[in-house]
């Protein structure tokens, strides 16, 4: 695989595409998992299995005062407040919720991650009390799925190859020419297309949404 091709991939892995070459007929897949309402589904995202919150892996002191990220701190950030780091937890970020209203709930989440990590807290490392992304974040629908295209990336040296790739071409074409890049379909007209400095992230989650609507 060309260095070009690698640097296209890693660029659509950043923002949530997966990718898959078959090395017989060096074509790719493009997948997305989505929700139903065509909001991004993160499955490397935890929720709180109390309210759903999603977890920002930030320290949470009593008073629900959230502190600074990296290691946990000698004491809560917040001004004012005198709670020691030692009682912080890696906790919900959700006032509302049952891990910091309940104190029954507080006091066994605590003690059960206290005793499994090194740390504590709904999202503590080997936590029970927080699972993978298992309702969208924008609706609240549980039911996700994977869309998918073919993908063809090609890296040329002008725009004459183009259109003769552009013939034999599957679905979705991601192309280099010198310093720019054209993102199109094989159903579009060439001469419509525009050229950018970057792969068209939005036109790509946009035409692989479509098939939600099918």
């Amino acid at each position: 695989m060309r260095k070009e091709e690698k640097e296209i991939i890693y660029k659509l892995q950043s923002k949530g595409f997966e990718i898959y070459k078959d090395n017989t007929t060096e074509k790719f897949l493009i997948s997305k998992h989505i929700c139903n309402c065509g909001q991004d589904w993160f499955t490397n995202k935890k929720q709180c299995i109390f309210c759903g919150s999603l977890g920002y892996n930030v320290y949470i002191c009593k008073n629900n005062h959230i502190s600074k990220l990296a290691s946990k701190p000698n004491m809560c950030s917040h001004r004012g407040c005198d709670v020691s780091g030692n009682d912080l937890e890696v906790g919900c970020i959700n006032p509302k919720c049952s891990s910091n209203t309940d104190t029954a709930i507080k006091d066994l989440v605590l003690k059960i991650t206290d005793a499994k990590s090194k740390s504590k807290g709904i999202f503590a490392s080997k936590s029970a009390f927080s699972v993978s992304q298992a309702i969208c974040f924008f609706c609240g629908d549980k039911t996700s799925q994977f869309v998918s295209e073919e993908l063809d990336i090609f890296i040329l040296d002008n725009e004459n190859e183009l259109i003769n790739k552009i013939k034999s071409s599957q679905k979705i074409i991601i192309s280099k020419i010198g310093n720019k890049f054209i993102t199109m379909f094989n159903d579009e007209e060439y001469g419509d297309i525009k050229e950018m400095y970057d792969v068209d992230i939005n036109k790509i989650s946009k035409k692989l949404f479509t098939q939600l609507f099918v």
